[in-house]
């Protein structure tokens, strides 16, 4: 059996590791010279959008048996509205590091794969497809599913990020609505040591000129006076592919649009994307099936982001103040579901 995979991240290398341990070793393409992101990149795993995984550390072990350990822990996190803020205290998720630093979460499983991997080489479906049985698409990207045809986009994203200089508290995690200068989207602070930290602001449906306008009006609104030592502008399309695989050509992580929509974050989705997609080939089972927790999971999400995008700021203020009664957050974070009404409609979100 002969198995290519295009792309050396998480999604592809979970892959990569499960074909490896039943005796399939799989030709990996990797079109940079490297293992990781190229900038230090926290990803955060919340317990309040992901609730299979309670503790996402040991899901791992016991399910796949891969062995990754986070960054840090998560035990607080603030939101701010405009007029709000409120602040969430508890076992409440994980910071999984990406990038390119030996203790990444792709050089974490690369580590555990021990094949060799063909970097600096752009692979394509249509160029390799004659000469594998099966093709993985793990590019992080969703041109290939876009191509098939078979990528249905919800929006685009703009996001600004910054490293930044300070005194941070590691397991805290900052979060700012403002539909001024993030529109319908959201900005964060996301520390990966006492010293450094992400700050990111996400913005929905803007032209990429218009970023530099917003981040500015971010920093002027909130105060913030961070050193900041690296600043990236990146572009995401948010959407869904469907069905995940066709003929032998089988999509995993982002490039199967498993990036949720509501807080942009997908790598817990792409490493079991990757298992999947090898016990799939590996059993000749049927892959989009087997995905179709996750995939509704997603959906859950995105009624859930609908909801905040008709949302202005005075129901922004609202809605923090609902959170922020103590038993709401405590009813929010012991059970599975949160409804919202708006509009006339019901929207669900898939909580704790």
């Amino acid at each position: 059996m002969k198995v290519a995979i295009l792309g050396a991240g998480p999604a592809g290398l979970s892959c990569a590791l499960e074909l490896k341990r039943k005796g399939v070793i799989p030709t990996i393409f990797e079109k940079k010279s490297y293992i990781g992101e190229d900038y230090a990149l926290p990803a955060a795993v919340l317990r309040i959008f992901n609730p299979q995984y309670n503790n996402v550390i040991k899901y791992f072990k016991k399910r796949y048996n891969l062995s990754i350990y986070p960054k840090n822990k998560i035990e607080k996190i603030t939101m701010k509205s405009p007029s709000k803020e409120i602040t969430v205290k508890g076992n409440l998720g994980y910071v999984l590091m990406r990038g390119r630093e030996k203790d990444s979460l792709e050089n974490q499983i690369f580590a555990s794969l021990n094949i060799p991997v063909q970097f600096d080489t752009y692979g394509t479906i249509k160029n390799l497809q004659r000469d594998f049985d099966y093709i993985v698409a793990a590019t992080g990207s969703c041109d290939g599913a876009k191509e098939m045809g078979i990528f249905n986009r919800d929006f685009n994203v703009y996001s600004r990020s910054a490293t930044v200089l300070g005194n941070f508290n590691e397991t805290h995690v900052k979060m700012w609505l403002n539909t001024e200068y993030a529109k319908n989207g959201f900005a964060f602070t996301m520390p990966f040591s006492k010293s450094h930290a992400r700050l990111t602001l996400l913005i929905n449906n803007i032209p990429h000129q218009e970023i530099s306008f917003y981040w500015n009006e971010f920093l002027k609104t909130e105060n913030i006076k961070f050193n900041m030592i690296e600043i990236r502008d990146l572009e995401h399309n948010l959407g869904q592919t469907y069905p995940l695989n066709i003929d032998n050509v089988y999509f995993v992580g982002d490039a199967a649009g498993l990036v949720d929509n509501f807080v942009g974050f997908g790598v817990t989705a792409a490493i079991e994307s990757g298992f999947i997609a090898a016990k799939s080939i590996l059993r000749n089972l049927n892959y989009t099936k087997l995905m179709e927790p996750y995939i509704n999971n997603r959906k859950k999400l995105y009624e859930f982001r609908k909801s905040l995008n008709i949302m202005d700021n005075d129901e922004l203020d609202r809605l923090l103040m609902f959170i922020g009664t103590p038993l709401i957050k405590q009813f929010i974070y012991n059970n599975p579901f949160l409804k919202y009404k708006k509009h006339g409609c019901w929207l669900s979100c898939l909580m704790v």
